[in-house]
């Protein structure tokens, strides 16, 4: 199977997200290095969200999600059919409420 997207919930309870990110980036298939996987948490500091994207998740989306945000980092991400190559768009992680809007990781968000 090929997937677009994965959605990886990050507290799983045999595998925490991290990990399942780890094992899938490190799979023997072309597709593992770049399909996308965002991480779906409800672990919003600086550091969950530099742990996801240190752990080779493409994004960060807090819980409760916000489904225009989610929409947004997935459209900078997922290539258009036909469209050539993907972005690497690292920078899409919705920085945390208490974030300033200065802050490196806070200007991918829209």
């Amino acid at each position: 199977h090929h997937y677009d997207v994965i959605l990886m919930d990050v507290q799983m309870p045999i595998l925490n997200g991290y990990e399942a990110t780890k094992e899938i980036r490190s799979l023997p298939r072309p597709d593992a290095t770049e399909v996308i996987i965002v991480a779906m948490t409800a672990n919003a500091f600086v550091e969950d969200v530099k742990d996801a994207l240190s752990s080779g998740m493409n994004a960060h989306v807090a819980k409760p999600l916000d489904f225009s945000q989610l929409e947004s980092i997935l459209k900078k991400l997922v290539p258009e059919k036909n469209a050539g190559t993907q972005k690497d768009v690292r920078d899409t992680a919705a920085p945390p409420p208490e974030m300033p809007p200065n802050h490196p990781l806070a200007g991918g968000a829209e």
